[in-house]
């Protein structure tokens, strides 16, 4: 049970650190992201964007 539970955190932390990074990504306004300026030309509705 312990040894389950170890795996579990490790994986979780180990995703949290994905998202964190793609997160970052994001924020840093690198050309890989998204430009906001785009999302509100037509390619996702209003009620998405906040």
């Amino acid at each position: 049970m312990k040894k389950t539970k170890i795996i579990y955190w490790i994986l979780t932390g180990l995703l949290a650190g994905v998202m964190l990074m793609s997160a970052i990504t994001s924020i840093m306004c690198a050309p890989s992201a998204v430009d906001l300026q785009e999302l509100r030309n037509g390619l996702m509705p209003d009620l998405l964007l906040i």
